[in-house]
């Protein structure tokens, strides 16, 4: 990448790798420390920086504890199904620790730049599972690439660019 540099490296992870109380209880892989991750991390982005290569860093998802697209069929099938078993708590889906190893890592390097979208997946104590009647997952931690289109405008205005969803 150094020697051939991109216009704009964008790097996402999966914090399902760190260890962690709160990833552990969703069954993550579960190999590297925090401080593994952040350090592993910040070397990476550094190397990046120091070639002048901006590069853009998304945070991680929030995982939710059921398969989504299954869970949201059971409240279509039975009245008595509540959505709100589908949704997880944000305590639950996110990991503040990755994020602060992120923002860590990427801290005071000029050319690095952290997006995150957690604010848009989940409010204060609950992470939504669809939008505007979108589901927002294929199943507990990837996204639906119908609800990955809405997101479009917003990574736009993030980045500064312009980028439109492309018509149907």
């Amino acid at each position: 990448i150094v020697k051939s540099p991109p216009d704009l490296v964008v790097i996402s992870n999966s914090g399902g790798y760190i260890e962690s109380a709160n990833r552990n209880a969703k069954g993550g892989y579960n190999t590297n420390s925090l401080a593994e991750w952040q350090e592993g991390t910040q070397r990476t982005l550094a190397q990046l920086d120091r070639a002048g290569i901006p590069t853009v860093v998304i945070s991680d998802i929030p995982v939710q504890r059921v398969d989504v697209p299954t869970c949201l069929s059971r409240v279509t099938a039975h009245t008595w199904y509540p959505e709100k078993w589908c949704t997880s708590s944000r305590t639950d889906a996110l990991d503040p620790q990755v994020l602060l190893a992120e923002q860590a890592a990427a801290s005071g390097l000029r050319n690095v730049r952290l997006l995150d979208f957690s604010d848009t997946f989940c409010d204060a104590s609950k992470c939504k599972v669809e939008m505007q009647g979108i589901p927002i997952y294929r199943d507990r931690g990837h996204l639906n690439s119908d609800f990955v289109l809405t997101l479009a405008p917003l990574l736009s205005e993030k980045l500064g660019l312009s980028i439109h969803p492309p018509t149907q």
